[in-house]
């Protein structure tokens, strides 16, 4: 099956979608936005969306749409839950009226496994256990899914890993971290860089092999519907935060940063992506030190404007 010819793509400002939204540009693809150019459509506006469908006929979706630092939202979990669960029940319900036939692509997040007792790979039969309001609005998000799935729409659920690249939300992880390496570099703040639990391990992916995968899933017309996005290789936040540190210019000290520590802070969280390389042939290529070159240098730019 050959790459759809338009696509709409929610959250197409975020990190993933200007990385998307390029990808398929690149390959032809219409992509639409929302109700007019430079414009994302606003999930949790019911009308919005119909009126976005309606008018472009996509013939695919990729619902990226979402409010994903957890921080955020826990301090509003109302305004998290409208984006996260009831704006993608708005993108189905729209879909259906619209453009039944349309493939839908519904974003959801490798937190939904929770914190898994064992140090093992997570597959998509794995147990699902949200430990925050976040991952079991995703949990929420795919059950939707499901549902419209159940009556005929051609829908996908992905749960992608940690994926990181330049255009990262800068409170997050590596990002800050790089941050804070540009600042010191340039004598803005004091030689320590501080960081939270760097004992846990998580599977990261460049952004790009993400969008790979997400682009050849819309070209996937199979009979599996949920979807891993991983490497099947753990990285701890500390060993990618030491390559980090090897590419700084000047000498940089550790410390703790105690805001930054939660308690639900799954020990282990690494996927398994076979049925993914299986359906489409998707592996990642591209090295995680190809995303820390790009975070880091995007953070100097940061620094030095």
């Amino acid at each position: 099956m050959s790459l759809p010819r338009s696509v709409l793509i929610t959250g197409a400002r975020g990190f993933a979608g200007r990385h998307l939204l390029a990808a398929l540009e690149s390959r032809g693809v219409s992509v639409v936005r929302g109700p007019e150019p430079g414009r994302d459509v606003d999930v949790t506006d019911p009308a919005s969306i119909l009126a976005t469908l309606e008018r472009t006929q996509p013939e695919a979706i990729v619902h990226l749409a979402a409010r994903t630092y957890l921080p955020a939202v826990l301090a509003d979990p109302r305004a998290s839950f409208a984006v996260n669960v009831c704006g993608t029940l708005h993108v189905l319900d729209a879909a259906a009226r619209t453009t039944p036939r349309a493939r839908v692509l519904v974003v959801s997040s490798s937190t939904v496994y929770g914190s898994p007792r064992q140090d093992t790979l997570l597959t998509e039969t794995s147990a699902t256990d949200p430990t925050h309001p976040y991952a079991l609005q995703k949990l929420l998000a795919e059950a939707l899914a499901t549902r419209a799935r159940e009556h005929g729409q051609r829908v996908l659920i992905v749960r992608p890993f940690n994926h990181v690249g330049a255009g990262m939300q800068p409170s997050i992880s590596l990002a800050h971290f790089a941050r804070q390496i540009a600042q010191i570099e340039r004598g803005l703040a004091p030689p320590t860089l501080l960081a939270g639990n760097l004992a846990a391990v998580r599977d990261f992916l460049h952004v790009e092999d993400v969008v790979d995968a997400y682009i050849r899933l819309l070209a996937f017309d199979g009979a599996e519907h949920c979807f891993n996005i991983a490497s099947g290789v753990g990285h701890s936040i500390g060993a990618l935060l030491k390559r980090l540190l090897r590419m700084a210019t000047v000498p940089i000290e550790v410390g703790l940063d105690p805001s930054r520590l939660r308690s639900d802070d799954p020990p282990f969280l690494v996927g398994d992506a076979q049925r993914l390389k299986a359906a489409t042939g998707w592996t990642p290529t591209r090295p995680i030190e190809s995303a820390l070159a790009d975070i880091l240098a995007e953070a100097r730019r940061w620094a030095s404007a």
